[in-house]
């Protein structure tokens, strides 16, 4: 079948189409050539930017552990130490329900003794979650304990010399009644914590 384009008497099959569909052809394949080595430097920067990130997330990692590690360690320190305040020395003040009155100030000094700034980092580091359960709640509940102490202290020894002007006998006998209770209270669960956490 021929054709007439511009005048001229063209074969339509053999001279047109053929060597358009060979051009068509030609290009693409050029292309996909040329796209190779694109496509291939950058798969090769994917894997090492991935590679990259796996190794910046694996020291991260064990940078978070060692930094657990030391905070843990830190935490229970403290806990040990304001441990032995309860038991050495406000249990022994506490020991005696009528010597409350006169050994408020040297309690509320044991109690200010207390610590809390490791357990304060180690809450705020957010690393405490990869702690075993266990241990996270043996941690809290004893620090949680000890600062209920710490507030308990210092408010009763405000409140007896009040409840001793205003004659309330009930209520500072209550007062004085409930400190050396809850003191031996938090003794016996630091222990059960303590446990716990080692």
């Amino acid at each position: 079948m021929q054709i007439t384009l511009w005048g001229t008497q063209v074969k339509l099959v053999t001279e047109v189409i053929v060597p358009f569909a060979v051009q068509v052809v030609a290009v693409l394949i050029a292309a996909a050539l040329a796209f190779l080595p694109v496509r291939y430097a950058f798969m090769k920067q994917r894997a090492a930017d991935r590679e990259d990130e796996n190794q910046r997330n694996a020291e991260k990692q064990a940078a978070d552990e060692r930094y657990l590690k030391e905070l843990f360690k830190r935490a229970r320190l403290e806990l040990r130490d304001n441990k032995n305040l309860v038991d050495r020395r406000l249990a022994e003040a506490s020991e005696d329900r009528n010597s409350f009155p006169s050994h408020r100030a040297y309690m509320v000094e044991i109690v200010n003794a207390f610590r809390f700034t490791a357990y304060r980092a180690l809450l705020d580091s957010g690393l405490m979650r990869n702690l075993p359960q266990p241990v996270i709640e043996g941690l809290s509940s004893s620090f949680g304990l000890l600062e209920n102490l710490r507030n308990m202290i210092r408010l009763d020894s405000v409140a007896l010399p009040y409840l001793s002007t205003v004659q309330n006998k009930t209520r500072q006998a209550t007062v004085i009644a409930n400190t050396p209770t809850y003191t031996n209270t938090v003794k016996r669960n630091l222990k059960w914590d303590c446990d716990a956490i080692d």
